[in-house]
């Protein structure tokens, strides 16, 4: 059913990144491709075909390996890591050759292999051969000429018909190609007139386009100028209004400015008047003023002159009120001794009045008692009769003495 592996896909989740890694970092040629659909890379029978992630997956690091070949591996690695790859494994031998293993950008292997002496066509051996080249002594791991002349009629058959196999298989292999480009060619000139019909649908529309805007701009033209001739009359109307208005301005201004004229003229003889009357008030308010200060010195002369007879006539009341106070004092003085010396004699007097009036009654009343004894009962009726009397009469009023 299978003859042959033809390519390898790759699902990259940055196509551009991964397209210059391979195309530019690793140096595989392009073969096909169509925008950034997909890419191949081709290099001999094998096809490594490079297609972008769909939305949704995630690469898988670990599930796809890519095998490429060289002759010399060691000058390969330098050369690989001066651009900056760095080898993840390796290098180390192996039954068919040297290999190494580096990581693309999205974490897939790729192998580096340098084919051995036996097996230069980079074919796979089968283990039959390799048994055989075990049994008769035959070291895989070294170049040598014991192996390249190994005679064995069963190995030699057996390799014409592997040769032979592959002949068919490189021939059915380049018919396929031959057919992948014969599509390719015919996707390609679908897709040439396909691109072509589209330019032409485009340049129709853009012809349309354009005659739509040349319509639109001689349309906008002519309204412009439309626009510029009305906009001229209006300019060339508002010119002649404002030169009316300007002449009219000029002339209300020449008024203005006599009238300004007369103004000022006027407004000068004003202040003319105005400060030859202040001159004459100032005049007249320095000679008040000089008036007011001669009077008001002479009143202050007179106020002092006042102030001093005042004064004089103060202190000579003072000396008399002092002179009088003086003299009262002395006649109060007087008067006081006067009137305790009349007191004492009063009282002297009125003791001896009371004592003289006591011995008196003393004398009537043994008086009366004799003539009582005497005349009887009349004498008795007399006697009550005069000192009812004496006892209505009122009493002599006391002599005071008199207070200075």
């Amino acid at each position: 059913m299978f003859v042959a592996l033809r390519r390898i896909h790759v699902a990259a989740s940055d196509f551009s990144r991964s397209r210059r890694y391979y195309g530019e970092t690793l140096g595989l040629p392009e073969s096909g491709g169509f925008e950034d659909d997909w890419v191949e890379f081709g290099l001999g029978p094998m096809i490594l075909k490079l297609t972008p992630l769909r939305p949704g997956e995630v690469p898988s690091r670990n599930q796809v390996a890519l095998a490429l070949s060289t002759d010399v591996l060691e000058s390969t690695l330098v050369t690989l890591k001066e651009r900056g790859v760095t080898v993840t494994r390796g290098p180390f031998d192996e039954f068919t050759g040297r290999s190494a293993e580096i990581l693309d950008p999205d974490g897939y292997r790729i192998v580096i292999f340098q084919a051995s002496e036996l097996h230069p066509d980079e074919e796979w051996v089968p283990v039959s051969r390799i048994d055989e080249m075990v049994k008769h002594g035959v070291h895989p791991g070294k170049s040598t000429g014991t192996a390249l002349s190994f005679r064995d009629d069963r190995l030699q058959a057996r390799k014409a018909e592997e040769a032979k196999q592959r002949a068919e298989s490189r021939a059915r292999f380049e018919a396929t190609k031959a057919r992948e480009e014969k599509r390719r060619a015919e996707t390609a000139a679908k897709l040439e007139a396909k691109r072509l019909k589209e330019e032409k649908k485009k340049s129709d529309l853009k012809a349309r386009a354009d005659a739509k805007k040349a319509a639109e701009a001689r349309r906008r033209a002519e309204k412009k100028a439309r626009a510029e001739a009305a906009r001229t009359a209006a300019i060339q109307k508002k010119a002649a209004l404002r030169a009316k208005l300007e002449a009219k301005k000029v002339a209300e201004t020449e008024k203005k400015a006599e009238l300004r004229a007369k103004l000022e003229t006027k407004r000068a003889a004003e202040t003319q008047r105005k400060l030859e009357a202040k001159a004459k008030a100032e005049a007249k308010k320095a000679a008040d003023a000089q008036k007011k200060a001669e009077a008001k010195a002479r009143a202050e002369v007179k106020k002092a002159a006042d102030a001093e007879r005042r004064a004089e006539l103060k202190a000579k009341a003072e000396a008399k009120k002092a002179v009088d106070a003086k003299k009262k004092a002395e006649l109060r003085a007087a008067l006081q001794v006067k009137a305790e010396a009349k007191k004492q004699a009063d009282e002297k007097r009125r003791a001896e009045e009371k004592r003289l009036a006591a011995d008196r009654q003393k004398v009537e009343a043994k008086k009366k008692a004799e003539a009582q004894k005497a005349a009887g009962p009349k004498a008795t009726k007399s006697h009550h009769a005069a000192t009812e009397a004496k006892k209505a009469s009122p009493p002599k009023a006391e002599k005071k003495p008199i207070k200075g």
